[in-house]
């Protein structure tokens, strides 16, 4: 019988980098093109440095929902895969019951949070 085995391909060091910058900044990051294309190691952005640099995302786990472009200049938003931010962005592009929920939930948590912020704030004033 034959078996297949999961090969895990790592990705490229300076996208792990990237990764690595972007869970630093909470799991979220605009970036230009012209970044990305440097950490593919090429000078110019073309249609298959745009796929080497799609796989070096996918490999590194990252994703953005915006078209990757040739021009060096245009920014992209690039997110961690599997994280709350992930869920959120990935939830704001899909039209369902399910997306509008999460997204409510997300909203409802800032504000709360922000909430128990002020009230500690309060709080700490009050005992001045």
């Amino acid at each position: 019988m034959l078996t297949l085995k999961k090969v895990t391909i790592a990705p490229p060091p300076r996208f792990q980098s990237l990764r690595n910058e972007i869970e630093n900044a909470r799991n979220v990051k605009t970036v230009s093109m012209g970044r990305l294309r440097d950490a593919t190691g090429k000078d110019r952005l073309g249609k298959h440095v745009i796929t080497e640099i799609e796989k070096g995302l996918k490999r590194a786990g990252l994703r953005s929902k915006q078209a990757l472009t040739l021009d060096q200049n245009d920014l992209v938003r690039l997110y961690v895969t599997g994280t709350s931010v992930a869920r959120i962005i990935e939830a704001s592009h899909k039209c369902d019951e399910a997306a509008d929920a999460l997204l409510r939930d997300a909203a409802a948590g800032e504000s709360s949070l922000s909430r128990e912020k002020l009230d500690r704030i309060r709080d700490i004033l009050d005992e001045e």
